[in-house]
């Protein structure tokens, strides 16, 4: 990503594939839209705050603190009952049962690894490197040796 300062906290990133974004650090806004949806700085943020020198956690929205979580959480949450608000159901309607959806498993092994959402990059693992065990030499095995013992 290339990086160019506009005005203070406006800046314009260009990707290897040459669209460009609009980022704005003050609003908190990029012309992807992706800051704005999710509330956390998109790659276009990031790569802006880094050549500002802001702290990208700065930049992530109230709304994904502890103290966010916790206020959510203070207040007891209670179950629905039949009768709400005061108000008696008659008739079909209050014998009528509801029941979550039949479900049943998928056939076939569950996934080895989760699908990532959206703003997530899967890091590439390098490869093990093969070493032999009758010669100690790189690249191939025991079996394809062709080291004279």
């Amino acid at each position: 990503l290339l990086v160019n300062r506009i005005n203070k906290g406006e800046f314009e990133v260009k990707e290897k594939n040459g669209s460009s974004f609009h980022v704005n650090l003050t609003t908190k806004a990029c012309s992807c839209c992706a800051f704005q949806f999710l509330l956390i700085p998109c790659p276009h943020a990031i790569a802006s705050a880094i050549k500002e020198r802001i702290s990208i956690e700065s930049l992530v929205s109230d709304y994904y603190t502890l103290g966010a979580l916790a206020s959510a959480y203070a207040k007891d949450i209670l179950p629905i009952t039949n009768n709400t608000n005061g108000v008696t159901i008659e008739g079909e309607e209050a014998s009528l049962h509801i029941f979550p959806p039949v479900t049943r498993r998928p056939p076939g092994r569950p996934r080895k690894s989760r699908i990532l959402s959206t703003g997530e990059i899967r890091m590439k693992t390098p490869r093990k490197r093969h070493v032999c065990s009758r010669c100690k030499g790189n690249g191939h095995n025991k079996a394809t040796c062709k080291v004279a013992i």
